[in-house]
């Protein structure tokens, strides 16, 4: 057991601040920002598409009409910068689901509603061939961070790649 006068330095060293042996006082890191989770909309947000998975299996790639402007939306999430004030902000797409090298590649832009912040891509499905699985990923930064948070990252297993994926129809 701690005697009494160790408890009461430590409890007089909180009551300071808990600084560290320089003088700073304690500081949370700061966390990457979070991609929640992404909805597929005809473009004017009309039609949701997300939930229409092929075989309606959830994980597998979200089936979109053929020659059709769709708006991909990213909701976002970070510590201590607002959602409107996130860098980078980039979909990239690309048929091989660890490889984006090669990949097509989108500016999202922010759309401000009353149920949120938001980051949107928009394109033609007309451009990419019916069928073939188009794997997503989307990278965003807080500007605090050396990397960029990648969504889904590429460490993760196919499940959750297949999930950030679609397939035009026909």
């Amino acid at each position: 057991k701690l005697p009494d006068e160790g408890i009461n330095a430590v409890a007089a060293w909180i009551m300071d601040g808990a600084k560290d042996m320089f003088g700073n006082p304690p500081a949370l890191p700061d966390k990457a920002p979070v991609v929640e989770f992404f909805l597929a909309f005809k473009n004017d947000f009309s039609t949701q598409y997300t939930n229409n998975r092929l075989d309606g299996i959830p994980y597998n790639p979200v089936l979109l009409p053929n020659n059709t402007d769709v708006a991909i939306l990213f909701a976002l999430d970070d510590d201590n910068t607002e959602v409107a004030d996130l860098l980078v902000n980039q979909l990239k797409v690309s048929t091989d689901m660890d490889d984006f090298s090669g990949s097509t590649n989108y500016s999202a832009y922010l759309v401000q509603s009353p149920q949120g912040d938001f980051w949107v891509v928009n394109f033609n499905t007309s451009q990419y061939p019916t069928g073939v699985t188009q794997y997503m990923r989307y990278y965003v930064n807080d500007g605090e961070q050396a990397t960029d948070t990648e969504f889904p990252r590429s460490d993760l297993s196919e499940f959750y790649k297949s999930y950030a994926s679609f397939q035009v129809l026909p």
